[in-house]
């Protein structure tokens, strides 16, 4: 099951169990399960790029409903960060089952990248360092920090449809194609330019080949035509071993020949 099949699901349950406890008391009992992070990140795009550039993804689910927005921390699809972009506030909301380790390890390669601590577990300890960070040492008065955006920039996305269907194929011919991905639950990611790639299905339908961010769409139809082309190639070259492998165990045929035509297809001429 994808994990945006179970946030759909969750909604539902999140309904219901709203509806028992009560807004109030639902709302603090969430807050129990999680820990919230107030950050210094100014936009969704200053966000995004930090992420990339600390080695992390980020991704938009939307369940139709609602758009979620993670950043996969571990070695789990759970293990993650949830975004949210609460009015002029980016917060980084962590589930306190996620392991502590991999929490640390995530914060310190952000902050590495960002220069400066980022994340923060009140808002009191935020505004200490904001001050700390925009009042010159020879000026007493506090300069108040300046604002985070309230408008959250919209990433453009472009989903093409594929022949894929095989997830074993598909890995092959990304590994042959030569490129360097990460797989979650059968769902393969990989940059591209500076984009993010995913190749992902939902239940038993084909993969769906996704590009996140402004990008060069000639380059990335290039790199989705060797995949496919790679693909189509392995699919080929798995029929014809299957077929010469029946030919072999027959004790009244034969493979005369095998030929590659121009179309890169193979010719299997059989004598009976």
């Amino acid at each position: 099951m994808s994990i945006k099949q179970d946030l759909i699901d969750g909604e539902y349950l999140i309904a219901l169990q709203r509806k028992r406890m009560g807004n109030r008391a639902y709302e603090e009992w969430v807050k129990s399960q999680e820990t919230q992070y107030y950050t210094t990140f100014k936009s969704e795009a200053e966000v995004k790029d930090f992420m990339r550039k600390a080695g992390f993804d980020y991704k938009r689910i939307d369940t139709g409903r609602y758009l979620y927005i993670k950043t996969h921390i571990g070695s789990d699809d759970y293990d993650c960060v949830w975004w949210l972009y609460r009015g002029d506030e980016i917060i980084a909301t962590i589930n306190n089952d996620v392991n502590k380790i991999y929490v640390e390890k995530y914060m310190q390669k952000v902050e590495s990248v960002a220069g400066e601590k980022c994340f923060f577990e009140t808002e009191k300890a935020r505004s200490e360092f904001f001050k700390t960070k925009y009042v010159p040492k020879k000026i007493t008065n506090v300069i108040k920090p300046q604002s985070i955006t309230k408008e959250v920039e919209e990433i453009p996305e472009h989903n093409f449809p594929t022949i894929y269907t095989d997830t074993e194929i598909l890995k092959s011919a990304l590994k042959n194609v030569g490129i360097n991905f990460t797989i979650h639950n059968d769902d393969f990611e990989f940059m591209l330019d500076g984009n993010e790639i995913d190749i992902y299905k939902e239940s038993d339908s084909n993969y769906e080949f996704k590009v996140i961010g402004k990008c060069d769409l000639k380059n990335v139809h290039e790199v989705f035509t060797q995949i496919e082309t790679e693909y189509n190639r392995i699919v080929q070259h798995n029929i014809c071993e299957k077929i010469k492998n029946k030919v072999t165990k027959s004790t009244t045929m034969q493979v005369v020949q095998e030929e590659v035509l121009e179309d890169e297809s193979v010719l299997l001429t059989i004598s009976i």
